[in-house]
């Protein structure tokens, strides 16, 4: 695993993953996520982190994937969410992503998230998606 250089300024916002580490085949990241009390959007939920700051997070750590991959453009297909316990804004989270390519050419693939604190694993998350290179 390599550390990764968060330089968020050609990736969408908002932007909560906070450090990464890639393994040499750019396939999986391990990375902290943190939805900062500062985000509007964050505290307006104080008792929990809403499902779409999960969603943005694992947006987050595929971009950074990309990137260091060297894909030019990649695009989500389809998606699966599957919430399994809340989890209070302002601490860190941690993260494992794994991309899987279904054809030789890495065209086409899924990537998995799943988001994990010290209570144990709080969301799983799939996308299908299609990629240029």
């Amino acid at each position: 695993m390599r550390k990764v250089d968060l330089d968020f300024k050609n990736i969408p916002r908002p932007h909560y993953l906070i450090s990464a580490e890639i393994s040499e085949d750019n396939q999986t990241l391990n990375g902290k996520v943190l939805f900062p009390l500062t985000d509007v959007s964050v505290t307006d939920r104080m008792d929990h982190s809403h499902i779409a700051h999960f969603i943005f997070a694992a947006a987050n750590a595929a971009h950074v994937i990309a990137i260091e991959s060297g894909c030019k453009e990649h695009l989500a297909t389809e998606i699966k969410i599957k919430p399994l316990k809340k989890a209070k804004p302002g601490n860190e989270i941690e993260l494992i992503v794994k991309v899987e390519y279904s054809d030789s050419r890495k065209k086409i693939g899924k990537w998995t998230a799943e988001f994990s604190n010290e209570d144990g694993l709080i969301l799983k998350f799939e996308a299908k998606f299609f990629a240029s290179w």
